[in-house]
């Protein structure tokens, strides 16, 4: 779990907020309220998790609940993996 939430936190700090680092972002912080993601950088996101994780998120896997922040996102990832 540790794993997927750095490889999470990484994709973040590298493909979309640059100017941010891996110790700056905590498990709980909003990827919208927070992080002030907009639509275009969600979609980039998803697409850098799709890739990094080799998953295909479902239609019924893209809601804003399980992207709110980096512990939703990590379990959505652990269980899909499974």
């Amino acid at each position: 779990m540790h794993d997927i939430k750095n490889r999470v936190k990484k994709l973040i700090t590298e493909d979309i907020l640059t100017d941010l680092t891996i110790p700056e972002i905590t498990d709980e912080m909003s990827i919208i309220n927070d992080l002030h993601f907009d639509s275009i950088q969600l979609l980039q996101f998803i697409a850098s998790l799709e890739k990094e994780f080799d998953i295909l998120f479902s239609g019924e896997d893209l809601s804003l609940d399980s992207f709110e922040n980096i512990g939703t996102i990590t379990e959505l990832i652990e269980r899909m993996k499974q």
